[in-house]
């Protein structure tokens, strides 16, 4: 039996210089790159970077490279690559070509040239920058780069690259591995089975048994991404549009306002812009239901960008007057210092918010439920929209709900102050417990 097969053999020979390959987990997509690797730098005097989505995990893809080394050494009977050469981060060949292993820190790649291989780039934190960074990285090499990942839902950088003509595309499943003969390559208890097809077919129920479901299998092993769902429909805020009505861009306005003001903070330094969104509590007398007459008018949205966090305070505290009853700012990252010193300043209206998987769904869905119930107004601004309609509702790769979303200019930062500030609303109000939503209120199962 070959040592590697056909699927790795064809990676392995491949010469083009931009390449996706669109995976199933444990198919040893990343041992035949890093036999090719090895193999390169036998020959070719440029470096190569290896990023994976951790850096634990470009090490490990380093451990590959070594085991092709020794295997050398004892062959050679000599040392193909002294050990000299080789520490946890890097491996040097004797002609002073050099392996890297860095972040996924799109930072990391300043001042680096060479190869790249981008490992599980799908699971990257900011795939956008990274790839920008890594690509000219490459261009040292003639533009060489490897792009390897199994899909992270369909709302990623990676997913997008599938369709790219700028790159060699591969898609391998599970499904095409077996037919290549993977399942002979590893043992287990399909081993037992007498005929070829039996082993690959128990090999293949094997995985699709231990995944949580179908839709995590297709994914993990099948090259199929989980799709997601924007938490709010166009339609759904247009009809929370007030015509004609102008929000506020830096000010609440008129003081004199007769309802009760609530913000809601997402904090932000660089990159993204800390907003400030205002909410106006309101009645709704045409309301039989009591509990649905009250309703709340965006007044203000403010956006702060590229302000120290010590401008940032005092912008907010310019805001915080008698007719604002709750405060509720992110606590976690960039928030915490703001939270602190806010919370001590105005300690009766601040309301620091932890933001973890579970809370963040809470204040999500509510707010989802409000719109669909149409009790707030949304402003008539585009790129506010943009940003609200951007949070997407995602199933992870252990089956759970997750909330993530993003524009060209923000990561859903609008929509988690405008989250916020209705949490600060409920809790001034009374507690709304999420669960009291019927399934037409939310328009999905709730969670």
């Amino acid at each position: 039996m070959d040592f590697f097969l056909p699927y790795q053999y064809s990676i392995i020979n491949d010469t083009a210089p931009r390449i996706v390959i669109e995976k199933s987990r444990r198919i040893g997509v990343s041992f035949c790159l890093a036999y090719k690797l090895f193999r390169r730098h036998l020959k070719s005097p440029h470096n190569s970077i290896i990023s994976s989505s951790n850096y634990n995990t470009g090490k490990e893809f380093l451990k590959e490279i070594k085991k092709f080394i020794y295997a050398s050494n004892i062959a050679c009977s000599t040392d193909v690559v002294p050990s000299a050469g080789m520490t946890q981060e890097s491996i040097t060949f004797p002609n002073n070509s050099k392996i890297m292993v860095v972040s996924s820190e799109p930072k990391a790649f300043r001042g680096l040239g060479g190869r790249v291989i981008l490992d599980e780039f799908a699971f990257a934190l900011d795939q956008q920058e990274l790839l920008a960074a890594a690509t000219a990285c490459s261009d040292w090499a003639g533009g060489e780069i490897t792009i390897c990942s199994t899909h992270n839902g369909t709302g990623t950088i990676f997913n997008t690259l599938v369709t790219n003509t700028n790159y060699k595309h591969y898609r391998i499943t599970i499904e095409d591995a077996v037919r290549e003969g993977l399942a002979e390559k590893n043992r287990g208890s399909h081993s037992t089975l007498s005929s070829v097809a039996e082993r690959g077919l128990a090999y293949i129920k094997d995985k699709r048994d231990a995944a949580a479901n179908q839709e995590i299998y297709d994914q993990e092993y099948m090259c199929s991404p989980l799709g997601s769902s924007s938490i709010i429909s166009q339609e759904m805020y247009n009809k929370c549009i007030i015509p004609e009505y102008v929000v506020g861009r830096s000010t609440l306005g008129d003081v004199s306002r007769s309802g009760a003001i609530f913000l809601g903070i997402d904090v932000g330094r660089n990159r993204d812009s800390t907003v400030i969104w205002a909410l106006e509590l309101g009645t709704d007398y045409k309301q039989l239901n009591p509990k649905l007459r009250r309703v709340y008018r965006t007044i203000m949205v403010k956006s702060i960008k590229d302000m120290s966090f010590e401008q940032q305070y005092e912008v907010i505290c310019g805001l915080i007057g008698d007719k604002v009853k709750k405060v509720c700012i992110e606590r976690n990252g960039l928030g915490i210092a703001l939270a602190e010193q806010l919370s001590k300043r105005y300690y009766d209206k601040v309301i620091p918010f932890d933001t973890t998987s579970s809370s963040k769904g809470l204040v999500v869905e509510r707010l989802a439920g409000w719109i669909a119930q149409e009790r707030l107004t949304l402003p008539c601004d585009a790129d506010v929209k943009e940003d609200i309609l951007a949070m997407q509702r995602i199933v992870t790769p252990t089956g759970k709900i997750g909330y993530e979303g993003r524009t060209a200019t923000s990561h859903c930062d609008a929509f988690m102050s405008l989250a916020f500030s209705l949490h600060a609303a409920e809790n001034e109000s009374g507690f709304f417990d999420l669960s009291s939503l019927t399934q037409q209120t939310l328009g999905h199962k709730v969670i």
